[in-house]
C-alpha cells in the first residue's frame, strides 16, 4: 500500500487499484486550506482530533455525561450506523463503555477516555 498526498480540495480522494501487486490511496495534503484561505491552520491545533479525527473527538468530549446513541448521533452529517462504528472502535481502545437501557444504548466516557480528552484538550 502507497499512501501519496495530493493537493486537492478537503474532501478529495483518489486510489488505483491497477496493480495487483500495489495499491496507492492520494489524500490531501494537511494543511492545504492555508494556501487557499492565506490563514495559518497549525497554531490552535486541535490535538485530540489530530490523534483520534474529528467525529471520534467530538464523541468523547460530548460524554460528559452519559449519552444515548441517538443524540450523539443527532450531529450533522452524521447517521447513526456512522455513530455505531465509531464508538465501537473507541470501546475497543477502552475509551467508553456502551449499556444497553429498555430501547436505548447510553454511552459513557472511561477513565482513561476522560484521561485522554484532558490531556489533549488542555
Amino acid at each position: 500500500m502507497v499512501l501519496v498526498p495530493i493537493v486537492s480540495g478537503n474532501g478529495a480522494s483518489v486510489f488505483s487499484f491497477d496493480r495487483s501487486d500495489t495499491v496507492w490511496f492520494g489524500y490531501p495534503a494537511p494543511g492545504l486550506n492555508s494556501l487557499w484561505t492565506g490563514q495559518d491552520t497549525t497554531s490552535g491545533t486541535d490535538r485530540l482530533k489530530l490523534v483520534v479525527g474529528p467525529l471520534r473527538a467530538g464523541i468523547l468530549r460530548e460524554l460528559v455525561r452519559p449519552c444515548t446513541m441517538g443524540s450523539l448521533a443527532s450531529r450533522p452529517s452524521c447517521t447513526p450506523a456512522t455513530v455505531t462504528y465509531h464508538c465501537g472502535q473507541l470501546e475497543a481502545a477502552g475509551l467508553l463503555t456502551r449499556e444497553r437501557r429498555g430501547q436505548h444504548v447510553v454511552a459513557r466516557r472511561t477513565n482513561s477516555g476522560g484521561a485522554l480528552v484532558g490531556l489533549l484538550s488542555g
